[in-house]
């Protein structure tokens, strides 16, 4: 199964981004919600593992 493309998890990471902030939107007051905590920690390897395959890329 081959990785996904740089391109492809910036996508992906930008997406979810989003959908966190709209989550949050101006009720911050949530912030500890389980739904939202699940969320964040999606999103935290996603950019874990783009970061990693920036690395790969780069040497």
């Amino acid at each position: 199964m081959e990785s996904p493309s740089l391109k492809e998890l910036e996508t992906r990471v930008e997406a979810l981004r989003r959908e966190l902030h709209q989550k949050i939107g101006d009720d911050i007051t949530n912030l500890s919600s389980a739904s939202l905590l699940l969320l964040s920690k999606e999103l935290d390897a996603l950019i874990l593992e783009y970061m990693k395959a920036k690395q790969k890329h780069v040497e």
